[in-house]
């Protein structure tokens, strides 16, 4: 089993709160709720959800179920294992492929940030300094 793997499993174990090896519909949802929660995702998809004039919490359990749907590929109302580590090109992939960039653009946007305003901060320091 590969390091990804065994994060992953460790991952899976802890969201099986019953232990039984496969994550029931209010497990999986605690466990996609997370991804979005730690992502900053679950504010997008209220914000979105706002701009289009629908009630954002319900539009965010639309779409957590969306994607518990995507995930229960066998449609047995259960995520087991194999279904979350063996992904077929779909909907979910796409998902983390997404929450990724988005991560990755949200660091690169707050280094950005701080280091425009370490540099403004020394510009002050400077004109102060030369006063």
């Amino acid at each position: 089993m590969s390091r990804d793997n065994r994060e992953v499993r460790r991952c899976f174990d802890l969201y099986d709160k019953n232990h039984s090896g496969a994550l029931e519909e209010d497990e999986a949802k605690a466990y996609i709720e997370d991804i979005l929660h730690i992502s900053k995702m679950d504010e997008r998809i209220r914000e979105e959800a706002l701009k289009e004039g629908q009630d954002a919490d319900e539009y965010y359990r639309k779409v957590v179920a969306s994607l518990f749907k995507e995930m229960d590929r066998n449609g047995n109302g259960k995520v087991e294992y194999e279904e979350l580590v063996k992904p077929k090109v779909h909907l979910w992939e796409d998902f983390l492929r997404f929450v990724s960039r988005q991560t990755l653009y949200l660091m690169k946007t707050r280094l950005e940030e701080q280091m425009a305003a370490k540099q403004k901060k020394k510009r002050r320091r400077d004109k102060n300094a030369l006063q």
